[in-house]
């Protein structure tokens, strides 16, 4: 029986009710008449009874018709919910033969006849497992629920479905029908899919990368403040290193230890989760046993916030943190030994200019007067004094040679006269051995320096100009040498093809390597900076103490 036909006999049911009130109330009135002939006593009497009776069956009928028409709008309610719900719902009988089914279940079955009351449930599809559950219910007389059920019909799957069955007594005690549901809950285990599917991604990336991988999360007090932080997930390359959480405070926030680090992270893990900044540090144990510091432990660690945790990736560096210790000491120790390289070389440069010109330079000059002397007392003699004449000469080449000599290794001006006068005299050699042009900007008032800023400036001074020698085909050079904010600095440039960067990090670059060790050894700076067809310039910071100042 389909919904339109039931509504037709509810309709014609209310109109043949309201002409049997017609009718009832007619005849109540007939009856009244005919009684008119009686005794006037008798007539009242039965004129009240008779229209108190009417009044009470009027009254009664109109409750009737009232209650009628509640139930036939509940019944039209009903009957709208039950067509136009998305939920698939079929009524069937205890031969689970469809008594009604809404239009929900129709589509889902792709039915297009509207009218299938009577037909077989499982002619559209069979399954074993719906028809069982059906089955249990009638026999037990309670509902049945199957989750997360995979429907096919006509060949055609419908995706996942949780399938409720609820039995229904409409007489007596027997169950004479069943009402069945079918929830759709495909795109709620797809999603469960994609979750597990997302957990499994999850799982074998942090199961597989080379760095210890954990999840904490917070433990607060009844005050809401976070106390502490719980594991609850460590990957194994985070059990393989951790050990013991004792061995491993600065993760594990163990305070009984000697270690501060793992209280170090406690508060970092509380920032981050309080602010949602996450972190990048490296955490070290240092032995507190150990007068020298020595590293126990090193961890590379970085954070992130979670609802209400921290997700951490650390890795212990340990070793690299000692190999990196061993190599910068070294480092100090190259660093020194080529201090003490370079202030022995410039000793030595001292003692040989100092011995080539004061025994040396002696001896020559000595044998140069002899040889004038046997000049004057062998005039007679051509020969002799031609001879004579060309060693003198000879002798004369050899002490500028030997005076030369000594400038390169030691300038007597730079011990003489100071720095200024060292780098304007070295310009001045500069421009007459290159013919590069020098243009310079020197202080006017001497500075009085140590030696060792002394030397060390002098000589990156003396490296830079070789280089623009070698390397820069420049025409031009610009020396300055000022003092700024309590530093002393030395700027040279020229206008030659620039230098590139690939040149200012070569290993084989010995020149520029020796200029930076030595202004490491003086605490400054220096920049090198050069641009293709604009040239170079460098820039030496040399910082001053207090004796050094002019």
């Amino acid at each position: 029986m389909t919904a339109d036909n039931t509504d037709t006999n509810l309709l014609k049911g209310r109109k043949r009710r309201s002409s049997l009130k017609t009718r009832k109330v007619t005849a109540h009135a007939g009856s009244t008449q005919n009684k008119s002939c009686g005794s006037s006593h008798d007539f009242n009497k039965l004129a009240l009874d008779t229209e108190s009776s009417s009044f009470t069956n009027i009254s009664q009928l109109q409750e009737l018709l009232s209650l009628e028409d509640a139930l036939y709008k509940t019944h039209l309610l009903l009957q709208n919910i039950f067509e136009h719900i998305q939920t698939p719902i079929v009524y069937l009988d205890t031969h689970l033969k469809i008594l009604k089914s809404n239009t929900a279940f129709r589509k889902l079955m792709m039915v297009e006849d509207d009218n299938i009351d009577g037909t077989a449930l499982f002619s559209f599809f069979m399954d074993r497992e719906i028809l069982q559950a059906c089955r249990r219910a009638l026999k037990t007389f309670s509902s049945v629920t199957l989750y997360s059920k995979l429907l096919e019909a006509a060949g055609s799957k419908h995706g996942y479905w949780d399938i409720a069955i609820q039995p229904i007594k409409s007489t007596g005690q027997n169950i004479d029908s069943l009402i069945v549901y079918a929830f759709n809950v495909t795109e709620k285990i797809t999603m469960q899919n994609s979750v597990q599917m997302m957990q499994e991604l999850f799982r074998t990336a942090v199961e597989n990368i080379p760095k210890c991988f954990a999840i904490y999360s917070a433990v607060r007090d009844n005050s809401g403040e976070i106390q502490d932080f719980k594991i609850e997930y460590m990957n194994k390359e985070a059990h393989i290193s951790g050990k013991d959480p004792v061995s491993c405070p600065c993760l594990y926030f163990n305070s009984e230890t000697k270690f501060s680090t793992g209280r170090q992270v406690l508060k970092e893990f509380k920032n981050i989760v309080n602010t949602g900044k996450p972190i990048s540090k490296e955490f070290i144990c240092y032995d507190a046993e150990s007068l020298d510091s020595k590293i126990e432990a090193a961890y590379d660690l970085k954070a992130v916030k979670l609802k209400d945790g921290v997700a951490a990736f650390w890795s212990d560096i340990t070793e690299k943190k000692l190999t990196d210790q061993k190599l910068e000491e070294s480092k100090e120790q190259l660093r020194k030994l080529s201090l003490h390289l370079q202030s022995a070389r410039e000793e030595e440069r001292t003692r040989i200019a100092r011995e080539l010109h004061d025994e040396l330079g002696q001896s020559l000059t000595a044998l140069k007067m002899d040889m004038a002397w046997l000049s004057t007392r062998l005039q007679n003699n051509p020969e002799v004094k031609k001879k004579i004449s060309l060693s003198l000469n000879l002798i004369n080449s050899t002490i500028q040679s030997i005076k030369k000599i000594c400038s390169d290794l030691r300038p007597s001006v730079l011990d003489h006269l100071g720095i200024s006068a060292a780098i304007e005299w070295e310009a001045d050699e500069f421009e007459n051995r290159t013919g590069i042009k020098c243009s310079t900007n020197l202080p006017d008032e001497e500075l009085h320096l140590d030696k060792a800023l002394l030397n060390n400036l002098f000589r990156i001074f003396q490296e830079t100009i070789t280089n623009i020698t070698k390397h820069s085909r420049a025409t031009e050079a610009s020396i300055c040498l000022s003092l700024q904010n309590n530093n002393l600095v030395l700027e040279v440039s020229d206008n030659g093809i620039g230098i590139k960067d690939s040149d200012l990090i070569n290993s084989s670059s010995f020149g520029i390597i020796g200029m930076n060790e030595r202004v490491y050894h003086c605490n400054g700076t220096i920049c090198i900076e050069g641009s293709e067809g604009k040239g170079t310039s460098v820039t030496v910071h040399m910082p001053l103490s207090k004796r050094n100042k002019a």
